[in-house]
């Protein structure tokens, strides 16, 4: 491999020198836009939330109405829609005219939750994003790393990775890897979508 000189917007993680060239989200693209983004009171979705806010987007939100006080309560600047991604008619009336839709609505748990309430939340939920949104609409769904798999050698895994994570008994896995594989589904018909994976 070649050395060169590092550039001015180069990253290095593990001593692999990244370029962050277009990593850089495009304000001219965001200004004015309609973008809904489902679970905005969860921890991924507020923070989405507020790069969005910076970008000059028109943000619609859809959320569970939160226990307590929640600074989603606070802003001015954003159309919020209390209610569940089970209910398919309320989806579709929020998703209306939207070009952009960060789908992050989930419940995110190990346990305390009910296995059949996960598999709601996460395959009915994103059912209803996929079916109501706007047919020129793009998708993006969070999904997780854990649908990915897991290794107990030190090798990067990635899409292309058998997923080896069937024997455990996770519900939010299963919930997740089932609702990523609609999603992909989906983009198999046509439909612009991308599929995250945080961790």
């Amino acid at each position: 491999m070649e050395a060169r000189a590092p550039l001015k917007n180069d990253i290095s993680i593990n001593n692999l020198r990244y370029t962050k060239i277009g990593m850089e989200p495009e304000e001219d693209f965001w200004r004015g836009r309609l973008v809904v983004l489902t679970g905005a009171t969860g921890f991924l979705g507020w923070h989405l939330l507020q790069q969005l806010r910076r970008l000059g987007a028109r943000v619609r939100t859809l959320a569970l109405q939160p226990p307590t006080h929640h600074p989603l309560l606070d802003l001015d600047d954003v159309e919020t829609v209390f209610g569940d991604v089970c209910d398919e008619a309320l989806v579709g009336s929020v998703l209306r005219e939207s070009s952009i839709i960060f789908h992050v609505a989930g419940p995110v748990a190990v346990s305390g939750i009910s296995p059949v309430s996960l598999m709601e939340g996460h395959v009915r939920g994103t059912t209803n994003v996929l079916r109501q949104a706007p047919r020129e609409a793009r998708i993006v769904y969070t999904s997780s790393v854990t649908t990915i798999g897991a290794t107990t050698t030190p090798v990067p895994l990635d899409e292309e990775q058998v997923f080896n994570l069937e024997h455990l008994r996770v519900p939010y896995i299963h919930a997740k890897r089932a609702a990523e594989q609609l999603a992909i589904e989906f983009a198999r018909q046509g439909r612009w979508i991308c599929v995250v994976n945080p961790g």
